[in-house]
Parts: C-alpha cells; structure tokens; sequence
C-alpha cells in the first residue's frame, strides 16, 4: 500500500460563502435608492388603478341598469346613494357620488327610491377617491334602454351624462370618466377629458 500526502488548501483558494459587512450596506443603499425613486410612479399607478376599478363599477352598473329596463319594460335609475348600508337606501339629491350609489326600478319615473321601488344593486363608498362627481344626481333608463332627463322626459341635445373618478393621489391622467349618451350607451374614458 501506498501512503499519499494530503495538503492543507490556502486560504485564498478556499470558496468564500456568505456576504462581507460592506457588501450588505452597499446592497441595502441601493436598493432604498430604488425604492424611493420608484415611489411617485407606484402612487399613481395604485391611484390610477382605484379610479379605475370604481368606474368599470360604474360601468357594470349603469350596463345591468339598461339591460333590466329593456328586460322588465320600467324605467331604472342609477343615483348617487346615502344610507347604503341597510334596506332603506335612498338617492342622496347631490351630484357627488362619493358615498356610493344605488339602482333601482323607478316605478314612478321621479328619479327618487321610494319604499316600495326594488333595489337592485346598492355600491357604498369609492374609498381612496378625492372625488366622484356627476353631471346629475340621477340617471334614469327608460324601458326602451334610453336615458332620460330627471323629469322622465328624453334629454335635450347630444351632450352626454358623466361621472368622474379621480383618485386622491396621482395627476389627471389617473382619473377615469364614465359616459352615458343618449341612447343609453356607457364608454369609460382615462383622464378627466369631456364625454363626446
């Protein structure tokens, strides 16, 4: 048998495992640098994604409130909504739609819940919006899917109704615009732009 020697491996060719002190303290800087510049862009991003998220709502709103007038031949009316957390939700009268809103069947065409209208969807507060507001308190489908003025009549003019989202952080770009034409049709808009 043979006897062979083993040597001991140097010190700067054993593998090194695990991080120096400074190469942390680097990385961590870096990264904080990152995250900092990184910042604006994600507020208005999660801004952007609020608004939006709260108009396609809306939007889903406003569609099954058109659908169910054409379906059940009654006028429905979608409002900005106070109240929204029990069976007694009503329209709140004002243009700002920052609580939330209700559709219902308007058994009476007066753009008002009155107790014995149904509900058919209630949505409570856009949280994280610094505002929602409308061109009108009410918008109210007629039965042949149509919308109409407050008062039942057919509206005046082309000009389309609107509800605008725009979140609390963030620039304009963030905002989204629901749209209602005449004929009852809803388009989302990005921006806080006019409806055409």
């Amino acid at each position: 048998m043979r006897c062979v020697a083993v040597r001991p491996t140097p010190a700067w060719h054993r593998a090194r495992s695990g991080f120096t002190l400074v190469e942390l303290a680097v990385t961590l800087v870096v990264m904080a640098a990152l995250v900092a510049a990184a910042m604006p862009f994600m507020s208005e991003f999660i801004g952007s994604r609020t608004a939006e998220s709260y108009a396609e709502e809306m939007v889903s709103t406003l569609r099954q409130a058109r659908s169910e007038a054409m379906k059940r031949r009654l006028e429905v009316t979608v409002c900005a909504g106070q109240d929204l957390s029990d069976a007694n939700a009503s329209c709140s009268g004002t243009a700002t739609w920052s609580e939330g809103w209700i559709s219902f069947v308007d058994f009476n065409n007066d753009g008002d819940r009155d107790a014995d209208e149904p509900l058919l969807r209630v949505f409570s507060g856009p949280i994280g919006l610094k505002t929602s507001v409308a061109s009108a308190h009410s918008l109210t489908l007629a039965r042949t899917g149509i919308l109409l003025r407050a008062d039942g009549a057919a509206l005046d003019g082309d000009d389309p109704s609107s509800v605008r989202f725009e979140p609390s952080k963030g620039s304009d770009r963030a905002a989204r615009t629901v749209c209602v034409n005449r004929q009852g049709r809803v388009a989302l808009l990005k921006g806080a732009g006019a409806c055409e």
